[in-house]
């Protein structure tokens, strides 16, 4: 599912307008965009958490034998709250 999709719907299931439904989902996305930035976190009750983790510095070797070294980085990380584990197993 693409964002297309998910506007499309949720605009089905409210009975409102593909517009306003993105409206509303840019404006949730944005927010949440910035208190990641800030190196905040998001909770959503019965869905999961937003956060960001930090990720140490550290040296590759790639194929031609270059050893590169990667800079220390911030990631986004998501873990889902206990009750969608049985949404991902196979009957």
């Amino acid at each position: 599912m693409n964002k297309n999709e998910l506007i499309s719907g949720a605009a089905n299931r409210c009975g409102r307008p593909q517009t306003i439904v993105k409206e509303c989902l840019d404006a949730i996305l944005c927010i949440v965009s910035e208190e990641l930035s800030k190196g905040g976190e998001v909770k959503i009750l019965e869905f999961g958490r937003l956060y960001c983790r930090e990720k140490k510095a550290h040296t590759v070797k790639i194929p031609s034998g270059k050893v590169i070294e990667v800079p220390a980085k911030n990631v986004v990380r998501f873990k889902a709250y206990s009750h969608f584990n049985h949404y991902s197993t196979k009957y």
